[in-house]
């Protein structure tokens, strides 16, 4: 997972950038990048059908400008990004999970991102920490996004249709 965003003044706690389904303190197949309980830090919940994953990177996600946040998930960690910033927040066996929808903005006990959000991608492999440098300095082109099979979506935020944001890929 990876996108921008530009958070409009404080957030508020669970505050959703990209997530799977409303989260509750008994659900347990919740994936999502989004807000700490205090709206300031970046946080990640990763589910395992039986518990789950989740924590605090401590870095803490400006407001009123943009920012460049990623997630990347491997068997044996989960880390996080935010602009350069680098964060492993897990380490240990994590499992694959199937994910059936994916929902921006939208965090969990239903609380909202408020500002903008933009570029949001969604691979079905792990990026490289080369590779998440390279999608955040590069603009994204037809070619580039037909050449990688595993972008499974493309949310760029210019292609709205009946007030549904398409997704590119």
């Amino acid at each position: 997972i990876s996108a921008w965003i530009k958070p409009n003044g404080s957030q508020n706690g669970f505050a959703g950038i990209v997530t799977n389904s409303e989260w509750c303190a008994h659900c347990d197949n919740t994936i999502g990048l989004i807000y700490d309980y205090h709206g300031n830090k970046l946080w990640f919940r990763w589910a395992d059908y039986g518990g789950s994953w989740s924590g605090n990177s401590g870095m803490e996600i400006p407001t009123d400008e943009w920012s460049y946040v990623a997630m990347t998930v491997k068997s044996d960690s989960i880390v996080l990004y935010l602009n350069d910033d680098r964060h492993v927040t897990a380490a240990g066996a994590v499992p694959a999970v199937d994910v059936q929808s994916w929902y921006i903005g939208k965090g969990f006990y239903s609380n909202y991102f408020k500002g903008n959000v933009d570029e949001v991608t969604l691979w079905k492999r792990s990026l490289s920490q080369t590779e998440i440098r390279e999608l955040r300095h590069q603009t994204k082109t037809d070619a580039m996004l037909n050449a990688d099979a595993d972008l499974i979506g493309y949310y760029q935020f210019n292609n709205v249709y009946n007030g549904q944001v398409l997704n590119k890929q």
